[in-house]
């Protein structure tokens, strides 16, 4: 059984504040000597490819680490042959996540939560594995690639609602507050969902990973790191809320419409779903009129954490 060895790392600076990760794959099973991380002839370690990326603006260590981790796994699962019938060996330096991989502890912060659960379904398709917590400084390879990252936003997805209008998403029986991008002309055709909303929904929705070139979702200021892709089967209702049962509608509006859609899965999403009218299966969302409502009414029916987010602090009331 061929056997590997990933560091991973994560940097936030300040914290909380923008986010990175770095990590770095080696071929060979680490030595108990301290080696940074870094192969040498004493290690006996071949490195054999590197990997790092930026996070949200609201980041902080701990989800830094966890990133790192996933970000770390995938890159072990596209470049190693057969991980079935591979040993890995993963070492990090943050004892939380460490012990959250060996199940030695339960994350209960829904972001965290988010992100080992990508993780624990990576470590799953290897054939061996060892989790281990290292020094800081036997860590310094995959620190110093976490902190010198710097992404770029150039072709990222973008989060531009429509924000005159709000949408009701009913996904696995539950009424979800949504933001749409209805006659709008500066978004593409991105549908996104709440990390922290995903990892509630009951079941098992389908794990897959960030579109090829995708890392982060951008709006205004701010950006939001893609966590990974799910295909959900949902019915949507464009402007306004699911109507009572037995009360007809006050007004004229687009019917609903049902579609199994893909949608990115975002860390520290504004809202908790945003729905675009021009993604493959919703594109019949418009062959109605669209009335809008105040800035206000949009986040309304939405929970505190996300009327608070700082994304909203400043003319929710315009369109943009």
């Amino acid at each position: 059984m061929d056997s590997y060895t990933l560091f991973f790392d994560g940097s936030c600076s300040p914290n909380p504040g923008t986010g990175s990760w770095g990590a770095v794959l080696l071929r060979g099973e680490v030595a108990a000597t301290p080696h940074a991380g870094t192969p040498s002839a004493a290690s006996g370690l071949i490195e054999v490819v590197t990997a790092g990326g930026i996070l949200s603006s609201r980041s902080t260590n701990n989800l830094t680490e966890a990133a790192g981790l996933l970000g770390g796994l995938r890159l072990a699962l596209e470049v190693v042959p057969n991980p079935c019938a591979a040993r890995l060996a993963v070492r990090g330096d943050s004892e939380l996540i460490i012990k959250a991989v060996r199940r030695e502890l339960t994350l209960r912060a829904p972001r965290l939560k988010a992100y080992l659960v990508y993780a624990q379904a990576a470590v799953e398709r290897f054939g061996g594995l060892t989790v281990k917590h290292v020094p800081r400084a036997d860590n310094a390879r995959a620190d110093g690639i976490a902190r010198a990252q710097r992404g770029s936003l150039s072709g990222q997805p973008v989060y531009r609602p429509n924000l005159a209008s709000a949408s009701t998403v009913i996904v696995q029986g539950q009424e979800v507050r949504a933001t749409n991008d209805a006659l709008s002309v500066f978004s593409g055709a991105g549908c996104f969902l709440d990390a922290a909303l995903y990892v509630s929904l009951p079941g098992s929705p389908p794990l897959l990973p960030p579109a090829k070139g995708d890392a982060v979702v951008w709006g205004r200021d701010m950006q939001f790191a893609i966590l990974g892709r799910t295909r959900l089967d949902v019915t949507v209702y464009v402007n306004g809320r699911q109507p009572p049962p037995g009360r007809a509608r006050r007004r004229r509006a687009p019917d609903p419409v049902r579609a199994v859609v893909e949608f990115d899965i975002v860390d520290d999403l504004p809202v908790p779903m945003h729905v675009s009218v021009k993604a493959p299966g919703l594109n019949g969302l418009m062959d109605g009129e669209i009335q809008f409502a105040g800035g206000a009414l949009l986040l309304s029916g939405m929970p505190q954490t996300y009327q608070r987010h700082p994304f909203w602090e400043s003319d929710v009331m315009t369109m943009w």
